[in-house]
C-alpha cells in the first residue's frame, strides 16, 4: 500500500523486491496532493541526449529528483565510506532521461526512470563511456485488473514524469554515481509478489543498468555544491562529508578531489 496526503491515509508499504535484493527498504509512495496538472502528461520512453554535452551549471531541483521515497539503510558518515559500498564510481555529464521499468507489487504500480550519462572520469568498476542509472519516479495505486485507481477530486499521484526529471537535472549537468548493478527482471519477480509489466531495453548491447547506493547519486548545482539525487540532502551533509557544517561552496568538486586522492 502507499501513503496519500490528505484525509485518506493508508499505511506505507515496502516493496519486497527492492528491500530483498538491494538490501535497503525502499518505500515508493504514490502521494496525492492538490494540483491542476493535466493527467495525461507523457511518460513514454523518450531519451533526450546530446553526447557528450558541454558541462553546465543550472539550478538543480533535488526535491523533484528525490520525490517522496524513503530509505532505511546504514548511513555512511563520509564519501569514502559510501563509495566503499559501490561497485562503480564515476563522474560524468547527463546526456538524457528515459522511461524505465514498470513493476506491479500488489496494489501498487512502481515506476522508474533511467538516467543516461557520459563518463568523464571512472574512479572504479567500469571502462564504459556511457552509464545508465535507474531511479524511482513514484507510482500509483492500481485495481486488480491493473488499471489506475481514481483519486478524489483535487488529488493527484506525486509521480515524476520524464520532462520533470529533465528540467530537474538538464542535459550537461555533472553527475557523480556510486553505483551497483540493479536487480534483473528475473530477480525482481523471484523476490515474490512482483510482476515486471514493462521492462527496460538497453539502447546498446551489453549495457549494465545501475542504481545508486542510497548516498550515491550527486548532481552539481549552480553554485558548485552537490545535490543528492536519492536520499535526503541532510544525509550527505553530516560527519566528514564535504558539505558538512554548512561548507557547501564548490562541494561537488571536493567530492571529486576526495575520490581522486582515494584512488591514487
Amino acid at each position: 500500500m502507499v501513503q496519500l496526503k490528505g484525509s485518506n491515509m493508508r499505511p506505507v508499504h515496502t516493496p519486497r523486491w527492492f528491500a530483498a535484493l538491494a538490501l535497503i527498504a525502499l518505500i515508493a509512495p504514490a502521494t496525492a496532493c492538490s494540483s491542476d496538472d493535466a493527467p495525461n502528461r507523457a511518460t513514454q520512453a523518450q531519451t533526450q541526449h546530446h553526447a557528450p554535452p558541454e558541462a553546465i551549471r543550472p539550478t538543480v531541483d533535488g526535491d523533484a529528483l528525490r520525490g517522496s521515497a524513503q530509505y532505511d539503510y546504514d548511513i555512511a558518515t563520509s564519501l569514502t565510506e559510501a563509495a566503499g559500498k559501490a561497485d562503480v564510481v564515476a563522474v560524468g555529464r547527463v546526456t538524457g532521461w528515459s522511461d524505465g521499468r514498470l513493476v506491479h507489487d500488489g496494489d501498487e504500480a512502481l515506476k522508474h526512470a533511467v538516467l543516461e550519462l557520459h563518463v568523464d572520469r571512472a574512479f572504479a568498476g567500469t571502462d564504459d563511456e556511457t552509464l545508465y542509472v535507474e531511479l524511482s519516479r513514484g507510482g500509483t495505486l492500481i485495481n486488480p485488473d491493473g488499471s489506475e485507481q481514481e483519486l478524489r477530486k483535487g488529488e493527484r499521484y506525486a509521480q515524476r514524469f520524464i520532462d520533470d526529471l529533465t528540467h530537474a537535472a538538464p542535459i550537461g549537468v555533472r553527475v557523480l554515481v556510486l553505483g551497483v548493478e540493479s536487480p534483473s527482471d528475473a530477480e525482481v519477480e523471484a523476490a515474490g509478489g512482483n510482476t515486471v509489466v514493462k521492462t527496460w531495453t538497453a539502447p546498446v548491447s551489453e549495457a549494465t543498468l545501475l542504481r545508486g547506493v542510497p548516498q550515491g547519486l550527486f548532481f552539481e548545482d549552480q553554485d558548485g555544491s552537490y545535490v543528492s539525487g536519492v536520499v535526503e540532502q541532510a544525509d550527505v551533509e553530516l560527519g566528514s562529508w564535504p558539505a558538512a557544517r554548512g561548507e557547501k561552496a564548490d562541494s561537488f568538486q571536493r567530492l571529486l578531489d576526495e575520490l581522486e586522492a582515494h584512488h591514487r
